[in-house]
Parts: structure tokens; C-alpha cells; sequence
């Protein structure tokens, strides 16, 4: 990436502009959470809260 969309994609993430897309899985569901990101099913990120 060259350093001027660098610096554009950074402004916009200090600007609030991004916002991150996550699937958030209780730690109980940690075997259901491998087995999509195994299977190409989550979407952006998979986070496990304890």
C-alpha cells in the first residue's frame, strides 16, 4: 500500500470512520466458534468473550 492511502486509511480509522465487524462467541461456544472459522463461515473476525 503505497504511504499516501496509508495515511488516508489511518485517518479515517483516528476519525471513527471505521467501524470493526466481529462475531462474538461465549467461552462455552469456543468448539462451535473453531468449527465455522474452520468451515469458512465467520464473517470478518470471531472473538470468544470470557
Amino acid at each position: 500500500m503505497p504511504a499516501g492511502e496509508r495515511a488516508e486509511a489511518l485517518d479515517l480509522v483516528a476519525r471513527g470512520a471505521v467501524t470493526p465487524l466481529y462475531e462474538v462467541f461465549a467461552k462455552e461456544d469456543i468448539a462451535r466458534a473453531v468449527a465455522k472459522a474452520a468451515a469458512g463461515q465467520v464473517r470478518f473476525r470471531a472473538v470468544v468473550s470470557y
